[in-house]
């Protein structure tokens, strides 16, 4: 009785509750469409399993050629450590490095392109070509002393100076410890007893050190 007495009291009140009640679910149901066109609008996200690691779901081509890669990497290390490109001419330590030195003839402090190094071996000692290849010169000049230089695959080449003597001739094919190219002296623009080894790529001159890595890693883990 009293909420039907407040009614035909107050007339205008109960009107204008409806609407605002009318207005809210009118409201509720714009918002609802809004959200509903904004779902639709957004990308699907794709399912993704969560026990894989998420590199391996993302991009497996990716990592399956960087495991073929190092495998590759691992085979030809190997193969190299067996089979090392370029070996040494000479056993015995490096008395002058790869490309600024100080020149050993003169009596002021003056510094020099060295296009190798210089080891210190024994006068008399064998020199051995460095890789399989062909002897394209073998001769003698002021600079060099006695020299034999020897053509290698992939547009290498070697250079063997300041030699006592030269034991193969142009045109003789070498292998590595079995072909002996003469013996350590002193000719020409020398000090003292040593070999001079240069090695070069398209003529131009690259440390011969590089290139020896893995002969050097050989000769320290097994000793040849």
């Amino acid at each position: 009785m009293d909420f039907l007495n407040s009614i035909l009291a107050n007339p205008g009140l109960y009107v204008w509750g409806n609407g605002m009640k009318e207005a809210r679910a009118d409201g509720d149901a714009k918002l609802k469409s809004h959200l509903l066109q904004l779902e639709k609008s957004l990308p699907k996200a794709k399912q993704v399993d969560l026990e894989k690691p998420l590199s391996i779901v993302k991009r497996p081509w990716k990592n399956r050629l960087a495991i073929k890669l190092l495998l590759i990497a691992i085979f030809v290390s190997a193969l190299f450590f067996l089979f090392p490109p370029f070996y040494w001419p000479a056993n015995a330590p490096v008395s002058s490095g790869f490309l600024f030195r100080l020149a050993p003839d003169s009596r002021k402090l003056r510094l020099e392109i060295h296009h190798g190094i210089d080891i210190a071996a024994a006068k008399g000692s064998k020199v051995n070509s460095t890789a399989i290849g062909l002897v394209i010169e073998a001769g003698k000049n002021d600079e060099l002393g006695n020299y034999v230089s020897v053509q290698h695959l992939l547009g290498f080449h070697s250079l063997y100076a300041h030699l006592q003597e030269i034991d193969v001739a142009k045109g003789s094919i070498v292998i590595p410890g079995v072909s002996v190219l003469g013996r350590v002296g002193s000719t020409g623009r020398a000090t003292g007893p040593h070999l001079h080894f240069g090695l070069f790529f398209m003529n131009v001159p690259v440390p011969p050190g590089v290139a020896l890595v893995f002969h050097s890693l050989r000769k320290r883990i097994i000793g040849i």
